[in-house]
């Protein structure tokens, strides 16, 4: 999330929406998990043991690979690479 970035000074949201706005959003496509996918994403998950904000980034990699994505971009990189074993779905810093 753009408006909690670690910098100084934060973003605020109206500026982060403008920046999504015009230099994310046009170049990419929303991908919907279906409800039968993100069952089975929390299912997978808590057999493994994980619980809280890991789910999120776990729905936002099978997101991102059920919509073709080859890699994912996040300044959370630990948290992702716990999720995505399995997944040919590679995970890189800015």
């Amino acid at each position: 999330m753009l408006s909690t970035l670690p910098v100084s000074p934060r973003i605020s949201p109206s500026s982060a929406w403008a920046l999504l706005e015009h230099s994310i959003l046009p170049f990419v496509h929303a991908v919907e998990l279906s409800s039968t996918e993100t069952q089975a994403v929390v299912r997978r998950l808590s057999r493994r043991g994980f619980a809280g904000g890991v789910v999120y980034d776990a729905l936002i990699a099978e997101a991102a690979t059920k919509g073709g994505a080859e890699c994912l971009v996040t300044l959370n990189v630990s948290d992702f690479l716990r999720v995505v074993q399995g997944m040919s779905l590679s995970i890189r810093e800015p």
